[in-house]
């Protein structure tokens, strides 16, 4: 594996819709997109995970996953596939969520490129996807025995929706099913039009992917306040901090933050609708913005712990996920929301004094603070990274790059 490969990676989940409640009445497509996500990562972690769907954690704060439902189509296991069918046979293999609203039927090619990375997940099928596995589409020359997965370097990745026939007058009888309380069940509840790929139906385009990411903000909790800095060279607005304890929520909001300006946020209030209201003055409309508002409700404000969100800046969102659409829209709004999952002082103090256990002269010891370190991933891994800057300790160097080594891409 490269190590790029092996490199901290974000999983970003996006939802795009695209659609309006008033069309132009000139020569334009017709067409409105809007395009939602979340990126979640952990504060001062190398890497993030975005999930349309969110998570929730249970009370040891261990990740209860809440992925799409199993036919949304995975690259891992495509691409898996099709390496195996290249084993027995050599075979030519073809192969944030998106509403749609419009006020015709149209043909509409959308192309969302991931310039660091490479997708994760989707839905519908694809026209087509990169990367993919060297001259798997050439003929007849293949390497033999043929490449491992972990050999297609993550870079210059694609999805490419082609045909997508955006139809405001059919209904949801075709859609596939999934469970009443599925977040899936929940992004469906719009005004969207339903979208078909090669006899699949649905209310949104959907897709994942993994590329590195770097936040605009810093962020330092203290026991009743938080200190954020704009550490990007743009304006970064809004910012919500949010404080979770015994059920019991409070946030504070600021509109902007500057280049470099640096902001204390002390949360007093208890007023959620906040966030929906921000979204909506992004340029969502009323059911995608109460829609991701709900799906993220758990997390965001009935999990105790300590966050930060942001939204990121458009110029980020269009070098980190660059979309072409075909016929151009008459406007696209593309809402990217970033989750910093914040270490409260108290856990900032445990991480520290078991890096410093590292160097104990009670190997016991040395070896107890390494697997609890490990099973702090992510949330101790930022810690860690600032350790290893200036341990000069071999031990020490190599404990710590072991544990770094558990940072892994999710699929």
């Amino acid at each position: 594996m490269s190590d790029f490969t092996r490199r901290e990676f974000l999983a970003g989940g996006l939802a795009m819709a695209a659609g309006a409640t008033a069309f132009p009445q000139d020569s334009g497509s017709g067409l409105v997109v809007h395009e939602w996500g979340v990126l979640t990562m952990a504060q001062e972690a190398s890497w993030s995970k975005a999930r349309t769907g969110g998570i929730r954690l249970d009370a040891k704060r261990t990740e209860i996953a809440s992925p799409p439902p199993d036919f949304a189509a995975s690259w891992t296991a495509l691409v898996g596939k099709q390496i195996e069918e290249w084993k027995n046979r050599p075979l030519d293999i073809d192969k944030p969520v998106v509403y749609f609203y419009t006020d015709r039927l149209q043909t509409v090619t959308l192309r969302v490129g991931v310039p660091s990375g490479r997708p994760a997940l989707w839905w519908p099928p694809v026209s087509d996807f990169s990367p993919r596995p060297p001259r798997l589409d050439w003929g007849n020359s293949f390497p033999n025995p043929p490449p491992p997965i972990e050999s297609i370097e993550p870079k210059e990745g694609s999805l490419i929706w082609q045909g997508l026939q955006v139809d405001s007058s059919r209904g949801a009888t075709r859609f596939r099913s999934v469970p009443k309380e599925h977040w899936w069940q929940v992004a469906r509840e719009t005004d969207a039009a339903t979208v078909s790929a090669q006899g699949q139906f649905e209310r949104f385009v959907f897709y994942e992917a993994l590329s590195p990411v770097t936040s605009s903000l810093s962020v330092e909790w203290s026991e009743d306040s938080v200190v954020v800095r704009n550490t990007d060279t743009v304006p970064v607005s809004p910012v919500i901090a949010i404080r979770v304890q015994k059920s019991s929520v409070q946030l504070a909001a600021a509109d902007t933050i500057s280049s470099g300006e640096e902001l204390r946020l002390a949360p007093n209030s208890s007023d959620i609708s906040a966030l929906e209201s921000r979204l909506r003055r992004a340029g969502l409309f009323e059911k995608e913005a109460a829609g991701m508002a709900k799906i993220w409700r758990t997390e965001f404000f009935e999990t105790d712990g300590l966050r930060v969100l942001y939204f990121m800046p458009e110029t980020r969102i269009r070098s980190l996920l660059p979309m072409q659409i075909e016929p151009a829209p008459d406007k696209l709004v593309r809402v990217l929301l970033v989750h910093i999952e914040c270490l409260s002082p108290g856990t900032i103090r445990d991480i520290d004094t078991l890096i410093a256990q590292l160097k104990s002269d009670d190997l016991n010891e040395r070896d107890g603070a390494t697997e609890a370190l490990r099973k702090l991933l992510p949330r101790s891994e930022g810690r860690l990274r600032r350790a290893l800057k200036t341990a000069k300790d071999l031990e020490v160097r190599s404990r710590i790059e072991s544990i770094l080594r558990g940072v892994t891409p999710r699929p």
